[in-house]
């Protein structure tokens, strides 16, 4: 009789599950880093929240076919980002701006986001 599992199918097993992690934290990586270097500015068209854990928001800008993933953000019930909004994450920062429009039609900053 033949065994089914032997040291080298182990390995191999072994081997498969460290390149599945591995590939899977590079691509986190990955999209952090070009989350911290990139620069958002516009105007809020749409939001879509991970209502699961809140590790991510989808947010489209007008004038954009784009979605952008913001990740790592850790929102509080007190700071929320409307439809309109003007939100600003400065280059090599985790921090956003959001401006919102008053009475005058004219925005005006409201807080800062800060992300850890």
């Amino acid at each position: 009789m033949k065994k089914i599992f032997t040291s080298s199918s182990y390995e191999r097993l072994i081997a498969f599950i460290l390149i599945v992690m591995t590939w899977f934290f590079t691509a986190q990586y990955i999209r952090n880093k070009d989350i911290y270097q990139a620069n958002l500015l516009g105007i809020v068209e749409e939001i879509k929240y991970n209502d699961r854990d809140k590790s991510y928001i989808q947010i489209k800008f007008k004038d954009t076919p784009i979605v952008n993933v913001l990740t790592g953000i850790h929102l509080n019930y007190n700071f929320q980002i409307q439809i309109n909004d003007s939100l600003y994450k400065p280059m090599f920062s985790n921090d956003m701006y959001i401006y919102r429009k008053d009475s005058n039609n004219k925005y005006k900053f409201l807080y800062i986001i800060k992300n850890e």
